[in-house]
């Protein structure tokens, strides 16, 4: 009998470690918490306001109109690019006018068969279309293939 005397007073003086370890855990955890939540009210939460954000937006369409204008005016006037260089940039309409002429001229130039391949020429219709040529990795250098 004493034995469970012994027994049930174990019990009793091990019951409340853990419960008193339990409440000081959750005791800590609301203080944590409420400081969080202090701190989110000083600083105002970390979110923007709404006049933030339309503060925020009409910048960001300031610039886009800046960049637009300023691609505009780089597209349709004249001036220079880099004028240690010789660089200069010229309006798109302007260059197309210089350009066609000269895309007008070209002619694409035949390609000539290797030496001794002139004998081999069929003036058969090709029947079969010619085997495709597999492509290179990007690490490799192109090169002809080989007649």
């Amino acid at each position: 009998m004493s034995h469970d005397h012994a027994t049930s007073a174990e019990n009793r003086a091990a019951g409340p470690r853990p419960v008193r370890a339990l409440l000081l855990f959750s005791l800590l955890l609301l203080v944590l918490l409420a400081a969080v939540l202090a701190g989110m009210k000083l600083t105002g939460g970390g979110t923007p306001t709404e006049a933030e954000d339309a503060a925020r937006a009409e910048t960001r369409l300031k610039n886009l109109s800046d960049l637009r204008a300023a691609d505009s005016n780089q597209l349709s006037t004249y001036g220079w690019n880099d004028r240690s260089k010789g660089i200069v940039h010229i309006p798109v309409a302007k260059a197309m006018e210089l350009i066609l002429p000269e895309l007008g001229k070209a002619t694409p130039s035949a390609v000539s068969a290797p030496a001794g391949a002139q004998n081999q020429v069929s003036s058969q219709p090709l029947t079969q279309a010619p085997a495709a040529v597999p492509a290179t990795s990007p690490s490799s250098t192109p090169s002809m293939p080989k007649p």
